[in-house]
């Protein structure tokens, strides 16, 4: 199994590293235990030509596993952890490869290394920052661990029957969600309708198209899937304070019951005290698709343009407004693909019977599939660079649901 899936030449990623020797794992070790777990298969050279992707099995002494299990427990806090490390034989050599498999469930967030906690974002191993930080701390007092870029709420299990809203729940949200870190000393700033005037106007098409009407991609999304007329942006009156304002458009409307095809939602909260002031922006993509499956490619689009409309219109207007200026570095972006749940029982209901996901071609192992999700970098400063942030993410999601070699 080990051979087959380094034939395939999987570049390293949120969940995967190669490692040469057991050295240069630590590190590593440390940021999967604090973000979604993962594999580094130790014996591995780089690529020569692609230094992200698997060269040759170059192996190690069988007694590097002791080794590395000491170090482990020497280096790391706490120092009780350890992932579980497989020995893996190399055919015709006296060396191994080490499989190093770092679990969620099982691990006592954070775990640090060198003093510092880490995390693990798109191939790459990053300082947690404060917000991370708290999530790692709630996590280790929680007797499961989360999974820790979770979005915070809002999620497609809110639109309960006996809430008057949509009924069924969508069937498939795809949120796009950023945190902004205020500094200490920032008065606080509040969401009304300032706030609101602003979002309608970066969301909103040329007045010859409709006053307060989607921008021409996401009009273009809800044309895609039909579904009937498409509303212009409305507040939601039932959760609009000076701390949280959302709002919506798409077929059908606030509070009104039936099924519509598509709604797209975005909001703004102000969080937290005034020593650690958070402003959360998002995008929300609902769809309702009724018995048929909801092809990949329309969840492909919908990623791209809840990143594109957070990055490029709400995002700068929501901080010019708040803060002063939208000069500032853009914060991460959680990308999240999620499906319905249960009404009885709140199980989630498998994504595979809900998405077409046969496009992304072969998948390995059976598990249930219920939910996705990547942290993508601030490398989406760049204008145009947010759709390949996309796709990388996406790749990333696929893997993780083990389709290895995944085609977009």
């Amino acid at each position: 199994m080990v051979r087959e899936f380094l034939e395939l030449a999987i570049e390293e990623s949120f969940t995967l590293d190669y490692k040469r020797n057991g050295d240069g794992a630590l590190e590593t070790i440390a940021a999967m235990a604090n973000t979604y777990g993962g594999l580094v298969l130790v014996g591995v050279d780089a690529d020569p030509q692609a230094k992200d992707r698997p060269g040759p099995v170059v192996g190690v002494m069988a007694a590097e596993k002791e080794r590395l299990v000491n170090k482990i427990a020497t280096s790391l806090d706490p120092a009780w952890w350890c992932p579980e490390v497989v020995t893996v034989p190399i055919d015709g050599q006296d060396k191994v490869l080490l499989v190093v498999r770092i679990g969620v469930t099982d691990t006592p967030r954070p775990v640090l290394h060198s003093g510092c906690a880490r995390v693990r974002i798109d191939g790459r191993n990053v300082i947690a920052d404060r917000r991370m930080l708290r999530s790692l701390f709630e996590d280790s007092e929680s007797p499961a661990a989360r999974v820790l870029f979770e979005a915070p709420h809002l999620w497609a299990d809110e639109y309960q029957a006996s809430s008057g809203r949509f009924d069924p729940r969508p069937d498939v949200t795809v949120r796009a969600l950023c945190t902004r870190t205020l500094r200490v000393g920032t008065p606080r700033p509040r969401l009304g309708g300032d706030a609101a005037r602003a979002l309608i106007a970066a969301l909103s098409q040329s007045v010859a198209r409709g006053v307060g009407m989607p921008n021409f991609a996401l009009t273009e999304l809800m044309e895609q899937v039909g579904g009937g007329p498409i509303s212009p942006w409305k507040i939601d009156p039932s959760y609009a304070h000076s701390r949280f304002l959302r709002l919506g458009s798409g077929h059908g409307d606030f509070g009104k019951a039936g099924r519509p095809a598509l709604r797209v939602e975005c909001g703004s909260e102000v969080a937290g005290g005034d020593r650690a002031l958070e402003i959360r922006t998002w995008i929300d993509v609902h769809r309702w698709m009724g018995d048929a499956l909801v092809p990949f490619s329309e969840v492909h689009k919908a990623c791209r343009e809840a990143v594109r409309t957070l990055t490029q219109l709400t995002l700068p207007a929501v901080t010019e407004l708040l803060v002063g200026t939208a000069l500032l570095p853009l914060p991460f972006i959680d990308l999240q693909i999620v499906g319905k749940t249960e009404v009885d029982t709140g199980a989630p209901v498998p994504l595979e019977t809900i998405v077409d996901l046969t496009p992304l071609g072969d998948r390995y192992g059976g598990q249930v599939i219920s939910r996705g999700g990547e942290y993508l970098s601030n490398d989406l400063v760049g204008k145009d660079s947010w759709n390949d942030a996309v796709s990388d993410a996406l790749t990333v999601i696929a893997m993780d649901w083990r389709f290895l070699d995944p085609r977009l």
